[in-house]
C-alpha cells in the first residue's frame, strides 16, 4: 500500500496521526511538501534575449518582481541569471536600481566578487554612488544608503565561511545575494577544489534569498550552478527532508547579445607571424595574453630585440606593483605591449584608446571572451584581434591532460568507501607518478573520503568534447577558426591569416591567375582566398582607425555581387587586374591603370 501525505512533514509520527491507518497493513510513505504540490514541483524557467549597450534597457523594471521567498504571496524565490558582455554596466545595474529598490523593500543586498582587483572595483563604485569623501578602507565592505539601514556588503567569495551554521547566521541578513562573474564556480574548478562546496554551501545557508547570477560568459550553465542547490538524489529520496527543498519556479534567464567592437580577426600558427605586424604598427598598443609564464617572459625579450618596443609582462608574481595599480586605477598602460596570463581574466578593465591589438591564444569560449573583454570598447570602435590556431599536436596534449584528470576522479571514486589503506596507497601512488591534481580537484569533507569537485568534473566533461570535436574535424580544416568566428558573431566571414599560408601575397596570387579562365567549381576557392589575401593587405596598408581602412571593409560582399566585389577591391587597393566573364567562366586580366 502507499500512502500520500500532503500536510507538514514536521511532527509526530504519520500513523499515530491518523485512525484511519490499518495498523495491520505494510505502508510505504511518500511525504509530499504542500508548496511543491501548489507550484507542481516543476522549473517554469523564462528567458529574455535583447541587443542592448546598457543592460538596464534589457532588463527594464522586471527586477521589482524579483522576490525573496515568502514575501507578497511568493512561495518561492526568484533564481536570476543575466549574461551580458563586459562594459554592458551589470554592476552598475545593481548598484544603480536593484540597491535603491531592495532599500524600499528594507531589503540587505550581499555581493560577492572573484577577485581582489573586482572587489576594489565595485567597493570604489559603491563609495562614488553614495558619495563617500573618504577614502575607502582596505577592509572596508559594508556600504549604507543615507537615512537608511539597508546595506550593500561586497566580500570576496574566498572570505565566506564553510561552517553551516556561522553561514546561516551571516546569510539571513541578506535578501538579495549577488554572485558576480558566475563562471568563477566552473572556470577556477580545475585548480581550485573547493569551488563547487563553496557554491554548495551559500546556496544551502541562503534557499529563501534572491539569487541573482551575473557572467559575460554563463554559455547555458544555469543548470549546473543550480545543481549546487538540488537536495533531492535518487539514491537517497527518502532522507530528504522535502521542507528544505529550494524551489526554482521563478527562474529568468537574461542574455544581452550586444556587441560594441567590430572585430578585425586575423589568426597565426606561431610567434614569427605576429612579429611583423607589431613592428609596423609604430604608436598603437598591444594587448597580449600567453597561455603561460615561460611564454610570456620569452616573447617580451624577443619584442624588446626585434622591434625596439617597450614590452612588459604582468603575472600573478608581480601583482602589487605599481604598473599593476595604473592598470587597476587609470585602466591603462604607459607601454608598447602588454603580455599576460589569465590575470587579467576579470576585475581589471582597460579603457585605454591606445590598445588597438589583442592576441588571444588557444582557449575554449568562456576563457577567450573573458580575455577579450578585458578591452572595454566604444560603439563602432575597430580593434584588430590575432587569434592562435592550434596544432593537431597540441589538441591531442591538452585531450590527454583532461582524460588523465577524469581518470584520477574515478580511480578515486572507485576506491573512496572501500577501505582507508586502500585509498591512501592509491594516493601516494598517484603522487609518486607525479599526478599533483589530488591537490587542486579534491577535498576531503567531515567523514574522512575524498570528495572531488563536482564542477570539475563538469568542465572536464566540456572540455573533451570541446577538444575531441576539433581532433575530428581537424582534417576538414578551419575547424577552430570558424568557431572562433561564431563566437564574435562573424560566421558568415571566412579566416584570414597571417604569415605565409597559401599564396605569398595579393600580387603573386593574381598574377598566377593573370589571363586563365577560373571554372565554376574553381570560382569558390579562388573567391575566398583572394578575400583572404585582401583583408591581409588591408591591414598591412592602412590603420584600422583611418577612413581608408573603414572604406576598404564596407565593399558588400553579397554572393549575386562577387565579381563587382572583387573587382571594387582591387580598384581599391590600385591592383592593375579587373574580372571579366567569358563563356561561362571567369577571367583575370592585367589592365594598365589610368
Amino acid at each position: 500500500m502507499i500512502a500520500l501525505w500532503a500536510g507538514s512533514v514536521h511532527g509526530r509520527d504519520f500513523a499515530t496521526r491518523n485512525s484511519s491507518i490499518d495498523r495491520t497493513r505494510t505502508y510505504i510513505i511518500i511525504l509530499i511538501n504542500p508548496i511543491f504540490l501548489a507550484f507542481g514541483g516543476v522549473d517554469k524557467m523564462g528567458s529574455k534575449e535583447f541587443s542592448e549597450r546598457w543592460l538596464v534597457n534589457g532588463i527594464q523594471e522586471d527586477y521589482k518582481n524579483w522576490l525573496p521567498r515568502g514575501v507578497e504571496r511568493h512561495q518561492k524565490a526568484s533564481r536570476i541569471f543575466i549574461e551580458s558582455p563586459t562594459g554592458t554596466g551589470k554592476s552598475s545595474f545593481v548598484l544603480d536600481k536593484l540597491f535603491p529598490f531592495a532599500a524600499e523593500k528594507n531589503y540587505n543586498i550581499l555581493y560577492l566578487a572573484n577577485r581582489s582587483a573586482l572587489n576594489q572595483q565595485i567597493r570604489n563604485a559603491v563609495a562614488r554612488k553614495l558619495k563617500v569623501k573618504e577614502k575607502i578602507k582596505k577592509d572596508e565592505a559594508t556600504f549604507y544608503l543615507p537615512e537608511s539601514f539597508c546595506c550593500l556588503t561586497v566580500i570576496n567569495y574566498q572570505a565566506i565561511s564553510l561552517d553551516s551554521t556561522a553561514l546561516e547566521t551571516f546569510l539571513s541578513d541578506y535578501a538579495y545575494i549577488v554572485f558576480d562573474e558566475a563562471h568563477f564556480f566552473v572556470e577556477d574548478s580545475l585548480f581550485n577544489a573547493k569551488t563547487g562546496l563553496l557554491l554548495k554551501s551559500v546556496l544551502d545557508a541562503s534557499p529563501d534569498a534572491v539569487w541573482i547570477f551575473l557572467s559575460a560568459t554563463l554559455d547555458g550553465s544555469e543548470e549546473l550552478l543550480l545543481a549546487a542547490a538540488d537536495k533531492i538524489q535518487p539514491n537517497n529520496l527518502i532522507d530528504t527532508n522535502l521542507n528544505k527543498l529550494v524551489f526554482r519556479d521563478h527562474r529568468i534567464v537574461y542574455k544581452n547579445n550586444y556587441q560594441s567592437a567590430v572585430y578585425t580577426p586575423s589568426f597565426f600558427r606561431g610567434i614569427d607571424d605576429l612579429m611583423p605586424v607589431i613592428n609596423r604598427t609604430v604608436g598603437e598598443k598591444w594587448l597580449i595574453f600567453v597561455s603561460s609564464i615561460q611564454r610570456e617572459k620569452a616573447l617580451q625579450q624577443r619584442i624588446k630585440k626585434e622591434t625596439g618596443r617597450k614590452a612588459v609582462f604582468l603575472s600573478s608574481e608581480n601583482k602589487a606593483g605599481k604598473r599593476w595599480e595604473m592598470l587597476s586605477a587609470e585602466e591603462r598602460y604607459d607601454e608598447d605591449v602588454l603580455i599576460t596570463t589569465k590575470v587579467l581574466d576579470n576585475g581589471v578593465n582597460i579603457s585605454d584608446k591606445g590598445v588597438r591589438h589583442i592576441v588571444i591564444p588557444f582557449c575554449d569560449q568562456t576563457e577567450f571572451m573573458q580575455m577579450l573583454g578585458r578591452r572595454r570598447t566604444d560603439e563602432g570602435e575597430r580593434v584588430c584581434l590575432y587569434v592562435e590556431v592550434p596544432t593537431i599536436q597540441k589538441i591531442n596534449t591538452l585531450r590527454h591532460g583532461v582524460a588523465a584528470k577524469r581518470n584520477a576522479i574515478n580511480r578515486v571514486n572507485s576506491v573512496n568507501r572501500c577501505n582507508l589503506n586502500k585509498r591512501n596507497a592509491l594516493l601516494a601512488k598517484m603522487w609518486e607518478a607525479g599526478r599533483k591534481d589530488i591537490n587542486s580537484l579534491f577535498y576531503i569533507n567531515e567523514a574522512g573520503d575524498l570528495v572531488p569537485n563536482f564542477l570539475a568534473e563538469k568542465k572536464l566533461k566540456q572540455l573533451s568534447d570541446f577538444y575531441g570535436t576539433l581532433a575530428a574535424h581537424y582534417k576538414e580544416g578551419a575547424c577552430y577558426e570558424k568557431t572562433v568566428l561564431t563566437w564574435i558573431k562573424m560566421e558568415d566571414s571566412e579566416p584570414v591569416y597571417l604569415g605565409q599560408i597559401g599564396s605569398e601575397d595579393i600580387i603573386g596570387f593574381l598574377s598566377h591567375w593573370d589571363g586563365e579562365k577560373i571554372q565554376m567549381a574553381e570560382w569558390e576557392n579562388f573567391y575566398k582566398e583572394f578575400e583572404r589575401l585582401y583583408g591581409q593587405e588591408c591591414r598591412n596598408r592602412f590603420p584600422i582607425d583611418s577612413a581608408e581602412y573603414q572604406k576598404a571593409f564596407s565593399v558588400r560582399k553579397a554572393p549575386p555581387r562577387r565579381k563587382s566585389t572583387v573587382n571594387r577591391q582591387m580598384q581599391i587597393l590600385g591592383l592593375p587586374y579587373k574580372l571579366n566573364k567569358e563563356n561561362n567562366c571567369w577571367v583575370l586580366h592585367k589592365q594598365k591603370l589610368q
